[in-house]
C-alpha cells in the first residue's frame, strides 16, 4: 500500500479592470514553486504604447512572498 501525497495550493487572483480579465498566481505551499496564469500586458491602442503595470503586481507578489516562479501559462 502506498501513501497518497497531497499538495496544498494557494490561488491568488489579480483583476485587470481595463480588460475585465483575471490573472492568477498558483502556489504549491510545500515547495513555494508557483505558476502565473493569464498575465496581462497593458496596451494603449490609441498611442500604441505597452506597459507592464499589471504584470509588475504579479512580480511584486512573487517577490514579497519569496516564491519561485516555475511557469507562465
Amino acid at each position: 500500500m502506498t501513501a497518497e501525497k497531497h499538495t496544498e495550493i494557494d490561488i491568488t487572483p489579480f483583476y485587470h479592470n481595463v480588460t475585465g480579465t483575471w490573472s492568477y498566481v498558483v502556489t504549491d505551499k510545500a515547495t513555494t514553486h508557483c505558476a502565473v496564469i493569464d498575465p496581462v500586458l497593458d496596451f494603449d491602442l490609441s498611442s500604441g504604447v505597452a506597459s507592464y503595470q499589471s504584470s509588475q503586481k504579479l512580480i511584486d507578489f512573487i517577490q514579497e512572498n519569496t516564491l519561485q516562479l516555475q511557469w507562465i501559462l
